[in-house]
């Protein structure tokens, strides 16, 4: 009976087309962050704070804004009302991945 490598992602992921092929959808993905940032943010400070960052096999979009979690996914004040998440790197990742 055959038999499927364990290791089998972790080679597929290493192969120049792949990482290739990463590195531009996480690109759009940052272009489409930004924009989307632009719109929602009046100081700019998240959309600067946007980069590409890669691991061994990946590579991600994230933000160094210490504000990241609260911008995107919402937070409470302290007088406890809540203030809903922007969804900005999750929409662009679902608006790139809905053009592919």
């Amino acid at each position: 009976m055959p038999t499927l490598n364990p290791r089998l992602t972790t080679i597929v992921a290493r192969l120049p087309a792949v990482r290739r092929q990463v590195r531009t959808v996480a690109a759009d993905v940052l272009t489409a962050a930004r924009d989307r940032a632009q719109t929602q943010r009046r100081t700019g400070a998240f959309a600067r704070s946007l980069r590409l960052a890669r691991g061994r096999v990946d590579t991600r979009v994230e933000s160094t804004d210490p504000a990241a979690l609260a911008i995107e996914y919402g937070h409470t004040t302290p007088a406890g009302q809540p203030i809903p998440g922007e969804h900005i790197l999750g929409g662009a990742a679902a608006d790139i991945a809905a053009r592919r």
